[in-house]
């Protein structure tokens, strides 16, 4: 499903002077659930589909992993046409990181951790990409934060600018 968006902002000082409006530049975003068959899973992921997991998910499903055996990987791929991409993952207390970079450059790491579990959130966003054809990969670490009880991962789709 791909959306057009324009913002329109004014501003108001503390006399109640309003500036004339300023329209941003209109851009389109595009979603890709991670049902669609676009992302795709290597390792040991599950397909959590209509159940208490996928609750609140986009769509009702998510792709669940953990951190990786030694030497194994898990990895999600998704090839994308635009300007800039966003996971989009469920956190919680539970949860572990990721890494995530495009096209083979330096990858930021993503903590999922949460005091409290939510579904569909966007986690990571990789900008000012040049128009034209990418490929995300997103890797589960064996990382958590202190906090978290766990190293789970879910993987909800990807949003996509362009």
């Amino acid at each position: 499903m791909a959306s057009a968006y324009q913002f329109r902002a004014t501003a108001t000082d503390a006399l109640g002077n309003t500036s004339a409006p300023i329209l941003s530049p209109a851009y389109h975003v595009s979603l890709s659930d991670d049902n669609s068959g676009a992302p795709k899973f290597s390792g040991s992921w599950s397909t959590q589909k209509n159940n208490a997991q996928s609750a609140g998910a986009y769509g009702n499903t998510i792709h669940s992993a953990t951190a990786p055996q030694a030497g194994k990987t898990n990895t999600v791929t998704f090839t994308f046409t635009g300007t800039e991409v966003a996971l989009l993952a469920g956190v919680g207390p539970d949860r572990g990181q990721v890494s995530i970079a495009v096209d083979g450059r330096a990858a930021q790491i993503v903590d999922l951790y949460a005091p409290s579990a939510q579904q569909a959130m966007l986690v990571g966003t990789v900008s000012g990409l040049a128009a034209g054809t990418h490929t995300v990969t997103v890797n589960v670490l064996t990382t958590r934060n202190a906090a978290s009880s766990g190293t789970r991962v879910d993987v909800d789709g990807f949003v996509v600018k362009f």
